[in-house]
């Protein structure tokens, strides 16, 4: 049994880093495995369904984040996180009802957040 680190997560496909930082294209056994985003995975190496690996397991999570869908349930984006960080720029003019939805995001998985802000030495008058 193989560990990784899920880094991309495209339905049913997933890509694994390895503890060397090899990347592993891999696929998910059973249909009720849920796999997102920074989840420490098991998995075995085969060449069935032209992935390099089929993952088997998640290890428990530390923490998560989700966003509600449009039947008002939570949706799992994200595991494993310890920091979120809303980055706005002067240029398109920041969305800060999003920054928000970030920022109470953070609060509510009990994570800590930071606000940057990027290119403030530019001049914004048009």
């Amino acid at each position: 049994m193989l560990h990784g680190l899920a880094i991309a997560c495209h339905g049913r496909r997933v890509l694994v880093r390895d503890p060397a930082g090899a990347h592993h294209a891999c696929t998910l056994f059973g249909r009720r495995l849920e796999v997102v985003c920074g989840d420490r995975v098991r998995w075995q190496a085969t060449r069935a369904q032209g992935a390099e690996g089929v993952i088997v397991a998640v290890e428990p999570r530390s923490s998560s984040l989700a966003r509600i869908d449009a039947r008002g349930r939570p949706e799992l984006v994200a595991a494993n996180l310890t920091l979120i960080v809303a980055l706005v720029a002067p240029r398109p003019a920041p969305d800060f009802y999003t920054c928000d939805g970030y920022l109470a995001a953070a609060r509510w998985s009990s994570l800590d957040a930071l606000l940057v802000l990027n290119k403030c030495d530019l001049d914004t008058a048009d």
